[in-house]
């Protein structure tokens, strides 16, 4: 009869062992899928960061295009023909 106990006893001790090691493994394949996402996120907003940079440069730039005045549009920098 204890026999019997203890086995069960062993066998529930066993299975609760188990799961504890499948969840653990499972929590541990949902981290690194986060870790991926997480670093994918983070080069698309750094590729977005770099695009919003050009535009404001390329908006800084065209104002200190539009300052000039008209009579100075004829004689413009060289490197601006390149």
């Amino acid at each position: 009869m204890i026999r019997n106990i203890l086995a069960a006893a062993l066998c529930a001790a066993l299975s609760a062992v188990a799961g504890l090691g499948l969840l653990l493994h499972r929590e541990r394949q949902a981290g690194a899928a986060l870790a991926q996402d997480n670093a994918a996120l983070d080069v698309a907003l750094t590729g977005c960061s770099a695009r919003v940079l050009a535009i404001t440069r390329d908006k800084e730039s065209d104002h200190a295009i539009d300052q000039l005045p008209d009579f100075d549009l004829r004689h413009v920098p060289d490197h601006w023909l390149r």
